[in-house]
């Protein structure tokens, strides 16, 4: 993943701080507009932070997003937490709160503006979709299986 320190550890124009590791995110947005114009939304799905030893942080993350959604090449966002390699991993089990990460959706959302925020996360009910949606949390909730 190029936004995380832990993992993009180039040296070029793409890798460094966090404005270097967004600049391949970028790029590839621009090229991916240019292809497909404004009649298709494109956006990005990006963990909120990484809770693993020298991954992002949430500040860092909101950072970054404010530089990429600055551009004006995204339509939405589309916010998850975690990963595949730790706790907690991308499928919440059954014993984390129904959108328990709800607080990261937020504080993306606010820097993010006026790119949609879309906060996907164990919401396994309507009724916490329309709470995520009436607290501010998000613009849209996503709900699978």
């Amino acid at each position: 993943m190029f936004l995380s320190p832990a993992t993009n550890r180039r040296t070029d124009k793409w890798g460094g701080d966090e404005k270097g590791r967004v600049s391949f995110v970028v790029e590839a947005l621009e090229r991916i507009r240019k292809k497909v114009g404004t009649g298709l939304a494109v956006g990005m799905r990006v963990n909120g932070f990484e809770s693993r030893q020298g991954g992002y942080t949430l500040l860092q993350l909101r950072e970054m997003m404010t530089y990429i959604a600055e551009t004006g090449l995204l339509d939405f966002v589309d916010l998850d937490v975690g990963h595949s390699w730790g706790v907690p991993s991308y499928v919440m089990p059954s014993y984390y709160d129904p959108a328990q990460y709800r607080e990261v959706a937020k504080a993306v959302k606010v820097d993010v503006a006026p790119v949609p925020v879309l906060f996907t996360g164990r919401v396994n009910e309507p009724t916490v979709a329309e709470e995520l949606l009436r607290g501010g949390y998000a613009d849209i909730v996503g709900m699978t299986r």
